[in-house]
């Protein structure tokens, strides 16, 4: 078998596409289908984008008779199987109850370190424009005046030191501070007899809001004191794409395999409950695709952040676009296609850390 600097052209003639597949498995250690474009002239293209498919294995789920809230019963030990499983998920309000008696065994979890390995694989030029996008999402948050208060009361005893009782602190914020801003604010449209206490109160209904008559006559307007609170992680997406131009009826084949392999990946596989005599099934759901683990390397080094396992969410595939032209083996010419990832899961400081 050749290595990565020596190209065995006796084996390659006899079968390219499986001579090109056996070198990929080889490198990387996975047997299965190993994909490659280009097939010729690999030296020339020292950086290359690694799509290794992985498979996550669920836990079996078994039920013992007896075991369903309703304690429905089956003729054989498929259907009291399928019949657990469809109450436990209608059943979810009594979850423990309804689980009672359901085992579940084996599996790799969602454990990005336990994925298993199909076999299944792409290696592809690295294409122009690696693009990386990290985001997180904040909200505003309107605390008011009383809120602001209880702030800058509790920020007061934290620079006095010691240890002070939060409903005190925020107590004495709204019978003072805040009874006393708003008093003011009441007691310039010449309104009297309004304790701070009665005034704090008055807060709480955002006066200037409920009456904007009022601020437009003072000239003054309530201030929110507006904040900003974290939210969440946004989960990285990536998008690829390649031109794909073969030089041979044989790369114009591997071509051709590889967007088969990437838009059966995209798909999920439909998963049928038998139903009634005669070996009839129904479609009762789908079986989760499988997750792509990418790599870009550089000299067989790997370059770039490191992406979690990630599901692939489009294709887009067109053919001959600059021109209407076949190989001899009916082929097109040229194919383009566009790939678009998404991360199973969001990243956080400790990741980061490792290099994602």
């Amino acid at each position: 078998m050749a290595d990565d600097t020596t190209f065995d052209t006796e084996e390659f003639n006899a079968d390219p596409v499986t001579y090109a597949a056996e070198e990929r498995s080889e490198e990387f250690g996975n047997a299965g289908t190993a994909l490659q474009f280009p097939l010729r002239n690999r030296e020339r293209y020292s950086g290359e984008i690694h799509f290794a498919i992985k498979e996550i294995i669920p836990p079996n789920i078994s039920a013992t008779e007896g075991s369903l809230t309703d304690d429905t019963s089956a003729s054989d030990e498929t259907t009291t199987s399928i019949d657990s499983v469809i109450d436990a998920a209608v059943d979810i309000a009594n979850l423990a109850e309804t689980f009672t008696g359901i085992d579940i065994e084996g599996g790799s979890g969602n454990n990005p370190d336990q994925l298993v390995s199909t076999g299944n694989e792409i290696s592809l030029f690295l294409p122009v424009g690696l693009r990386f996008s990290d985001g997180v999402n904040y909200e505003n948050f309107s605390p008011g005046q009383f809120g602001r208060a209880a702030e800058a009361a509790v920020n007061t005893a934290a620079g006095l030191g010691g240890k002070s009782n939060l409903a005190d602190l925020m107590t004495g914020a709204a019978n003072t501070s805040v009874g006393d801003l708003v008093k003011s604010f009441i007691n310039q449209v010449s309104l009297s007899g309004i304790t701070s206490k009665d005034a704090a109160s008055a807060a709480q209904i955002k006066l200037t809001k409920a009456s904007p008559a009022i601020s437009n006559l003072l000239r003054k307007a309530y201030n929110p004191n507006t904040r900003i609170l974290f939210d969440s992680v946004n989960l990285r997406e990536f998008s690829f794409s390649f031109i794909l131009i073969p030089t041979s009826a044989d790369e114009a084949t591997a071509i051709e395999n590889i967007v088969e392999l990437f838009r059966t990946e995209l798909y999920p596989e439909t998963l049928e409950v038998p139903f009634g005599a005669g070996g009839q099934s129904i479609p009762f759901g789908y079986k989760y695709p499988n997750l792509f683990e990418i790599s870009f390397r550089h000299n067989g080094n790997r370059v770039a952040h490191k992406l979690l396992p990630c599901y692939l969410t489009n294709i887009s595939t067109t053919y001959n676009n600059n021109g209407m032209g076949f190989m001899e083996n009916s082929k097109f010419t040229e194919t383009s296609i566009s790939l678009s990832f998404k991360e199973y899961r969001t990243l956080d400081k400790q990741l980061i850390g490792k290099g994602y």
